[in-house]
């Protein structure tokens, strides 16, 4: 499958969307689009070891926002640089890919991977339930769908680069090696890990009591440095002299 293609109509030629897909392909343009405006839509593009150009994003958790605003999910797009150095469009290159954000990978990459489009040496950032089990309740039919990160990361990548010339994409793209790139890549579990750490971290600090504002008087006297500590019970009272008539006349 090509870029264009899954942008298109990733349930194949033949196929026609329905009311739920279409409404799914407009949210996710719109996604795409506030994702441009602030800043946080820039794909990376690697010439991975001279074999391959690869596309990395880092798709924000939208679910996980408000308890770490560095959360995200990665998304991989790999072409074979011999297919993009003889193309017309990137959009036309055969593709692979990997994403590590829930819904791809409880929908769609057990699907992926027994028809060859995830990326090899990514396919180990799954973890082993993932790579065995087939989606049969979320993915019955095993049909290819608009899926939100990789559908998000298409339209990036078409905004950012489509209309750059693939020869000029491949001598400018970030120079890397396999492996390093690897790194820079969250596994399923590392990713899912941060976010619960992330969740747990944001629910403990909402659950501490907060310390009460001093009043103005206790302002004022610690401003003249004045104690406000009161006595408590246990202080013992001080005693007074009893009065003689030598003190009285005194």
């Amino acid at each position: 499958m090509t870029l264009r293609e899954y942008i298109s109509n990733p349930m194949g030629k033949g196929a026609s969307a329905t009311g739920d897909a279409t409404a799914l392909k407009e949210q996710y343009q719109n996604e795409s689009r506030d994702l441009g405006l602030s800043g946080h839509g820039i794909v990376d593009c690697y010439n991975v070891s001279k074999r391959q150009i690869v596309f990395h994003f880092k798709l924000p958790s939208k679910s996980g926002q408000k308890y770490d605003s560095n959360l995200h999910y990665d998304i991989v797009i790999a072409m074979d640089i011999n297919d993009v150095k003889k193309a017309k469009s990137i959009l036309d290159c055969e593709m692979k890919v990997f994403s590590n954000c829930p819904s791809f990978i409880y929908t769609y990459a057990n699907l992926f991977i027994r028809k060859k489009m995830i990326i090899p040496w990514l396919e180990a950032h799954y973890n082993a339930a993932t790579r065995r089990t087939v989606a049969s309740r979320s993915n019955p039919y095993d049909v290819i769908n608009y899926e939100r990160s990789l559908y998000i990361t298409a339209l990036r990548i078409e905004t950012q680069y489509g209309s750059t010339k693939p020869l000029d994409l491949v001598n400018q793209a970030t120079q890397i090696l396999e492996a390093n790139l690897k790194h820079l890549v969250q596994t399923q579990d590392v990713a899912s890990a941060n976010f619960r750490s992330a969740k747990t971290a944001y629910q403990q600090s909402q659950a501490t009591p907060a310390t009460p504002a001093p009043s103005p008087r206790q302002k004022a006297n610690v401003k003249e440095g004045v104690a406000t500590t009161k006595a408590t019970k246990g202080t013992a009272k001080t005693r007074t002299t009893k009065t003689t008539k030598r003190t009285s006349k005194i």
